[in-house]
């Protein structure tokens, strides 16, 4: 998708398993397990967004969220490689800000590797600050920081 438009959109199941594969090429070896991205988004209460381009109908990145009582969580979030760095991943985040507040959460939070440097910029570009620091948490021994944002319910 190279300069096309797209549109960000709550996914379908028939989408499950493309999502599943971006994921995959979206982290390689850090990726989840096999099938696992895809079981998740079909649990009851996990929302799933995609980045679908206007003209080729291609998915570019995906965002999976929950509420977690007065709190959402991100608990995933991968544009394809090829199309990082235009604005996808920040129209994610955005459309996932807007789903939390109308859902009532008063904040929503992430954790990101603390290596991540692109991921943390766009992170706090949009307002989201550090709260906790998780040492040693990813298999491949990177450390998390967990970030928040706070909301306004029912905006």
């Amino acid at each position: 998708m190279s300069t096309e438009a797209y549109r960000i959109e709550p996914a379908a199941p028939h989408d499950f398993a493309l999502i599943d594969a971006i994921e995959k090429v979206a982290f390689g070896a850090a990726s989840w397990g096999s099938g696992d991205v895809a079981q998740t988004a079909r649990i009851d209460g996990v929302s799933t967004l995609l980045a679908r381009g206007e003209t080729s109908h291609d998915v570019s990145g995906f965002l999976l969220w929950r509420m977690a009582g007065e709190d959402a969580e991100i608990l995933t979030i991968g544009v394809l490689p090829t199309d990082r760095r235009k604005g996808i991943g920040a129209a994610l985040v955005r459309k996932c800000l807007d789903a939390c507040e109308i859902a009532g959460a008063r904040r929503l939070i992430l954790e990101v590797a603390a290596d991540n440097r692109s991921a943390l910029a766009l992170y706090h570009s949009l307002g989201f600050e550090e709260f906790a620091h998780r040492p040693r948490y990813y298999r491949n021994g990177a450390d998390a920081l967990l970030m928040a944002r706070g909301l306004h319910p029912g905006a």
